[in-house]
């Protein structure tokens, strides 16, 4: 019944057209996530191999040939990672004593960036926003559930809590100086966690002790308090006051985009279905676009209002990945399937050249090249 709703809200088209996205054999790793072109030569990708530990690792030769990028020690866990320019690149991930947060201002040397926090840091989410110069990482700083700007390109940062605790932050959009957009997300947990493990969704986690990719197996249903929680806390003053604009206790959110101020696309999903939301008024408010049964969505790319896409796949026995393309601004998606991987992350250098991170099916992490 969710998918036949789905199919009221957007036309979805379906097209296997795998040819599109293909296997880049350039490079491979146990764990890639964050990955971000800054130009058509230039691309950053976060992550660790088994047997190396954390890495961010570069490419000059447009993703011909990948190299280990000179970082800062300290950090137990490299998670994302984005550019403004071939200059100017943050990433973040976790840390327990110090700051996982780097910045490199000659697209070489990276250096932890200047923001103070008490206790273990966690994100996997860095952006960079809709005006120049700023960045914004969204995780838990200590006792912050919250987020980090820089207004300077990552000289200078100010952490500001969302003012809700009691669900996770997981994704942020800064379409503006003062305007940020948080998506929250918590799932159904059995409270077992082991300290070595992140959980990158509720589908994926990743063993930073041995740096390999598993998938989530042990899997409980809602149950009290311990249920599901999609939230959208925003701010338009730049972090001193914040509101709430979206609750829902069926699903979580995961990657949200904000192409322009006043529009915004944000992905979620449950254990039945994946959903995508769209806010056209700065988001007050948030209509629901359409609906995929049996899959999971974990990635939103925006080349403007009406461009987007959407990552993510079927993880069951079949593992199809499905990269959803619309260029009418949600009312229309064409499904790009790819069998084996999961897409992850996105970044596009043009409207017909980009790249993702996925997931593949044998507990591994791929680069996926598009062309078009």
């Amino acid at each position: 019944m969710r998918f036949a709703f789905a199919c009221s809200l957007a036309l979805l088209a379906i097209s296997a057209v795998a040819a599109s996205w293909s296997v880049s054999q350039a490079f491979s790793e146990s764990v890639m996530s964050g990955i971000t072109f800054t130009d058509p030569k230039t691309g950053f990708i976060s992550g660790g191999d088994n047997g190396v530990g954390p890495q961010l690792v570069s490419t000059t030769d447009g993703g011909n040939t990948w190299n280990q990028a000179t970082v800062a020690g300290g950090d137990l866990m490299i998670l994302d990672v984005d550019g403004a320019s071939d200059s100017s690149v943050v990433f973040t991930g976790i840390g327990i004593l110090a700051n996982p947060t780097q910045v490199t201002f000659d697209g070489v040397h990276f250096n932890h960036t200047s923001q103070k926090t008490s206790g273990a840091y966690t994100s996997q989410s860095v952006r960079v926003g809709g005006e120049e110069g700023i960045y914004g990482v969204t995780g838990a700083f200590g006792s912050v559930n919250g987020v980090a700007v820089s207004q300077d390109s990552g000289a200078t940062w100010t952490v500001s809590d969302v003012k809700y605790p009691s669900v996770p932050t997981r994704y942020g959009a800064f379409p503006t100086a003062n305007n940020w957009i948080v998506a929250l997300g918590q799932w159904p947990s059995n409270g077992k966690k082991s300290s070595h493990i992140h959980e990158v969704s509720r589908n994926f986690k990743i063993n930073r002790k041995f740096f390999q990719l598993e998938y989530t197996e042990d899997k409980i249903a809602a149950s009290g308090n311990n249920t599901w929680a999609a939230v959208i806390q925003q701010t338009n003053d730049g972090g001193n006051t914040w509101y709430n604009t979206f609750n829902n206790d069926t699903f979580y959110f995961n990657q949200i985009a904000c192409p322009s101020a006043s529009t915004c696309y944000v992905v979620g999903e449950n254990d039945d279905y994946a959903v995508a939301y769209k806010t056209t008024d700065g988001g007050n408010t948030w209509n629901e676009l359409a609906s995929w049964a049996g899959h999971s969505l974990m990635a939103v790319f925006c080349f403007d209002e009406s461009e987007c896409w959407l990552g993510g796949g079927e993880y069951d026995a079949s593992f199809t990945g499905h990269a959803f393309h619309t260029t009418d601004g949600g009312a229309t998606f064409v499904d790009n399937q790819l069998p084996g991987y999961y897409f992850n992350d996105f970044s596009f250098t043009s409207r017909s050249a980009g790249w993702a991170t996925a997931f593949n099916a044998l507990q591994q992490s791929s680069l996926l090249q598009f062309s078009n």
